[in-house]
């Protein structure tokens, strides 16, 4: 009788614990897998520009254009003021991880004695307030956008989307 009690508990035991594996083991692909593609939805974080290089840009810079994807126009600025206020729109705080879903709405050519030195995307979207500064193809770094690069977005937006509404109503 003893040996039957002995037997029924191992094998309630041996049950329980094998069963507390496999939920164990379903546990953690899961979680892996939830993490993993939490990782694959972000891009690896760039370091901020370099304060030397803003410095750069700031003295000797003396031609900024942009390229809009999507907006009916792009736009150059050539003004000593302007430019400098466009480099004010680049913030010094980085921005860590980028969400794979941001898209650009700009290239922008910065210039200095007529050779391109530096291309940034510009990043302005719910969420995607950025810029994304290349060497050649690659990312190189990455700041935040200050809320006057904000409010000077948001006001080409506009514009743009006051233009084509014109065009189209003509």
């Amino acid at each position: 009788m003893k040996i039957k009690y002995l037997l029924v508990f191992t094998w309630c035991l041996l049950f329980f614990s094998c069963k507390e594996k496999s939920q164990h083991s379903d546990e953690n692909p899961k979680k892996e897998s939830t993490e993993t593609l939490a990782q694959q939805e972000m891009l690896e974080e760039l370091p901020m520009v370099p304060i030397e290089t803003m410095q750069k840009l700031w003295n000797e810079c003396e031609f900024v254009d942009y390229i809009f994807f999507d907006l009916p126009f792009s736009m150059s600025q050539t003004e000593q003021p302007s430019i400098r206020a466009n480099l004010n729109y680049i913030d010094r705080a980085p921005i860590g991880p980028r969400p794979k879903s941001c898209k650009p709405i700009a290239r922008e050519f910065f210039q200095i004695n007529g050779e391109i030195v530096f291309e940034a995307d510009v990043y302005y979207s719910t969420g995607c307030k950025y810029y994304v500064f290349f060497e050649g193809k690659n990312p190189v770094y990455a700041n935040k956008m200050s809320e006057a690069g904000e409010k000077f977005y948001n006001q080409m937006i506009t514009q743009a989307l006051q233009m084509r509404q014109n065009a189209q109503g003509q």
